[in-house]
């Protein structure tokens, strides 16, 4: 499965950061991830373009579902 990902994201995103580290995250709950193979990991990244809220906040998710089901995006 992690091979199969990886070459669609060698063919369609653009390799803006480099060489990528071959995991696959599946979900996530606070600050935990979790991979293709269930490895766990804890993330302690942020900065531009990551997810300084964690994962899977419940207050958080239902609001976005409820933004969502209203409009999306507008410009």
């Amino acid at each position: 499965m992690i091979q199969k990902i990886i070459r669609k994201d060698a063919a369609f995103f653009m390799n803006t950061f480099g060489t990528r580290i071959p995991i696959c995250f599946t979900s996530g709950k606070g600050v935990i991830l979790t991979d293709t193979e269930g490895k766990t990991y804890i993330d302690l990244f942020a900065g531009i373009a990551t997810n300084v809220l964690g994962y899977n906040h419940p207050v958080l998710t239902e609001a976005l579902h409820n933004q969502i089901a209203k409009v999306i995006h507008t410009s």
